[in-house]
């Protein structure tokens, strides 16, 4: 029924209306493609009776899936056909999402409509990677143990975008559905992978939404992931593989924190529609800093590093908040390290609180805030 209150049988009577009355907030060729029945041409359907085109459920099908209609968020017809699961699974007040689908000829609402891919002769909803009739995070879970090794079952319907590649592209189109998120913002083409001394960052002139990585270190290498909605890693041997995909309303900047050294052997970057992003990777050096301590909050040790472009005198002290010394972690002449002295404090003999870590050498001063709670 439309917002006036006319049904099928209505349009069926009456194809002329088909996008002849549509004002700011009624669109009426949605109401004659969702009935089956009518164009746009002013009637020129036979009779202005029924045309025996609608389905029976009143869920009829248009067959333009090139028709230039686009959503209110920028999705076309092609976005619909690619991923016919969001039909009716992110709505909103201003916005039902089955009738973008009825107009494009492509998906239902139950997300198992052809044109969302070759499932490979697979009878599958896409993204029911356990094939229980439910998309959430156990499908997920499934896709990153199969990403990182660790799991052996084929999975015919990971494939999300069928480039014939199951990899982080197809985790974020999974938690799009389980969210109910649409790409609303500016999507990434251009990402760089940033190694600025114990940061691993990612910057970009768009959305991106998740990272596969791959890092080959030393026996020493530690990494702190960023925790967002899939934040996972697996090491072997000397290689760490790391899938991070946010929930889709913010962009990801930082993947983590670092201690030893390593290098960026491989990587996949997707933006929140869940295509790949034309990525290159840069390292950065400070000539002089503390790195984010781990962990913080901590009890009773927590770990830093300091570094250095240059030699020098490097004085590094713990105090409270009222100012009072409570700990000195360096005291003395350093050599240049661009990959940071470790410093450790053990905190066993302070009380609970806010305390303030500052480094000072050559005329130049870097602070940070610790937690300590025991």
């Amino acid at each position: 029924v439309d917002p006036y209150g006319d049904d099928c049988a209505a349009y069926n009577a009456f194809p002329s209306w088909c996008g002849n009355y549509d004002d700011d907030d009624f669109f009426s060729l949605e109401m004659c493609c969702i009935c089956g029945g009518g164009d746009s041409s002013g009637g020129t359907d036979d009779g202005g009776a029924d045309d025996g085109g609608a389905d029976d459920g009143g869920a009829g099908e248009c067959v333009d899936t090139d028709n230039g209609a686009v959503d209110p968020y920028g999705d076309d017809c092609a976005a619909y056909n690619a991923f016919p699961s969001w039909c009716g699974n992110y709505d909103d007040d201003d916005f039902f999402s089955l009738e973008m689908c009825c107009v494009c000829g492509g998906g239902d609402s139950s997300g198992t409509a052809d044109g969302g891919g070759d499932d490979g002769g697979d009878d599958c909803l896409l993204g029911d990677n356990n094939d229980d009739e439910t998309i959430n995070v156990q499908d997920i879970i499934l896709v990153v143990n199969y990403i990182m090794g660790t799991g052996t079952d084929d999975l015919p319907c990971a494939d999300m975008n069928d480039d014939g590649t199951i990899n982080v592209q197809d985790i974020v189109a999974v938690v799009n559905i389980i969210m109910g998120i649409s790409a609303r913002a500016e999507s990434a083409t251009e990402a760089t992978l940033v190694i600025r001394n114990n940061d691993l960052l990612i910057r970009s002139n768009g959305f991106v939404q998740g990272v596969e990585i791959t890092l080959s270190h030393g026996n020493d290498f530690l990494i702190n992931l960023e925790e967002e909605y899939v934040s996972e890693s697996v090491t072997s041997k000397n290689n760490t593989k790391i899938i991070l995909v946010t929930d889709g309303l913010n962009t990801l900047e930082k993947i983590g924190n670092t201690r030893g050294e390593y290098s960026i052997s491989t990587y996949v970057v997707s933006d929140n529609n869940g295509n790949s992003v034309l990525t290159n990777q840069i390292t950065e050096i400070s000539d002089f800093m503390l790195t984010e301590a781990y962990p913080n909050p901590f009890n009773p040790t927590t770990n830093l590093s300091l570094v250095l472009s240059e030699a020098g005198y490097v004085s590094v002290k713990v105090y409270n908040i009222v100012g009072q010394e409570v700990a000195v972690l360096a005291n003395g002449i350093y050599e240049a390290n661009v990959n940071g002295h470790q410093l450790t404090w053990d905190a066993s003999n302070v009380s609970s609180g806010v305390y303030i870590v500052r480094a000072e050498s050559l005329g130049k001063v870097s602070t940070q805030k610790l937690m300590l709670l025991k």
